[in-house]
C-alpha cells in the first residue's frame, strides 16, 4: 500500500499534537479506531491534503490522518496524533474519543459546487480505494479493536453530521462498506480496480420498455466496468433520466 507522506508542518494548530498552547502536546494514543468521512469537495487526495496544511484549515481548525481518491492516498498526520475530524469536544481542551482515538480518513467525492453535484464514477472508485486502505491498516495497526468494531463512520461520533453521506444514503450503505472490507481482509491477494458491491438498484428502460435484466449503475464487460450512462452513449443512444430510473432511447436512421 503506497501512502505519500506530506504532515502539517509541526506547531499548527490543527496539528494539536505539536503545538505548545494545545491540551493535547505531545499526547499520542495508539489508535483504536478508523473513521470514515466524505470530503464533499472539488479535490483529489493531494489537493485535500494541500487544504488542510493551509491557513484555513489551521483557523477552524480541522484535520484528518488520510485523504484518499482514486489514485493517491496522502498521510497529512501521523497515526496517534489528535486530528480535529470528529466534532465529539466539549471544547478543544475537551476531546472525545473520535478525535484523539481514531485515524480519519477523507474520501474525495470530487464534487462541484457551482454545478451541485460530484463526479459518481471517481467518486466511486475513491470509495473502493479506501475500502483497500481500511483493510490494510486493520491488518498493519495492532492498536485498532477487533474488526468490524474498529471501522466506524464519522456520524458515530457526531450523528448530526450524517457523514459519510454518500456512503450513509445509500439503502444498506454502511452494512455493504463493511462487507467490501470484509472480503478484502478474508482475500488471498490485493484485488485491483474494485467498485463497492452494492451501489443503488435502478431500472434501465430501453425504447419505452423495461429491460429484466439491466439493473444497477455498472455493466460488466470482459474485465472493464463502465457506468450504464456511459454504455449507452457509447452505442450511440440518447441517454436521459437520474437517481433510480436510466431511459436509453436506440437513434434511428
Amino acid at each position: 500500500m503506497n501512502i505519500i507522506k506530506d504532515h502539517i508542518a509541526p506547531g499548527r494548530r490543527n496539528r494539536p499534537s505539536t503545538n505548545p498552547s494545545s491540551s493535547r502536546y505531545k499526547k499520542i494514543i495508539p489508535p483504536k479506531y478508523i473513521t470514515i468521512h466524505n470530503a464533499w469537495s472539488p479535490w483529489d487526495a493531494k489537493g485535500l491534503n494541500n487544504y488542510q496544511k493551509g491557513d484555513a484549515a489551521a483557523a477552524r481548525p480541522a484535520s484528518w490522518h488520510l485523504s484518499v481518491c482514486d489514485r493517491f492516498i496522502v498521510q497529512g498526520i501521523p497515526f496517534g496524533e489528535t486530528a480535529w475530524h470528529a466534532g465529539d469536544y466539549v471544547n478543544v481542551s475537551n476531546p472525545g474519543t473520535g478525535n484523539t482515538e481514531s485515524i480519519g480518513i477523507e474520501i474525495c467525492d470530487f464534487y462541484d459546487r457551482n454545478a451541485g453535484r460530484n463526479d459518481q464514477a471517481r467518486y466511486l472508485k475513491a470509495e473502493a480505494h479506501s475500502v483497500e486502505l481500511v483493510a490494510y491498516l486493520i491488518k498493519s495497526v495492532p492498536s485498532l479493536l477487533p474488526f468490524p468494531e474498529c471501522v466506524v463512520p464519522h456520524a458515530k461520533w457526531r450523528p448530526a453530521s450524517g457523514c459519510p453521506s454518500r456512503i450513509l444514503g445509500r439503502k444498506d450503505g454502511w452494512e455493504h462498506y463493511i462487507e467490501e472490507i470484509r472480503e478484502v481482509l478474508n482475500a488471498q491477494s490485493e484485488p485491483s480496480n474494485r467498485l463497492p458491491k452494492v451501489l443503488r438498484t435502478v431500472g434501465v428502460e430501453i425504447d419505452g420498455k423495461m429491460h429484466p435484466t439491466l439493473r444497477g449503475y455498472y455493466l460488466d464487460i470482459g474485465r472493464t466496468t463502465l457506468p450504464m450512462l456511459d454504455v449507452g452513449r457509447i452505442l450511440g443512444a440518447e441517454v436521459s433520466g437520474h437517481g433510480d430510473h436510466i431511459k436509453i432511447r436506440t437513434r434511428r436512421i
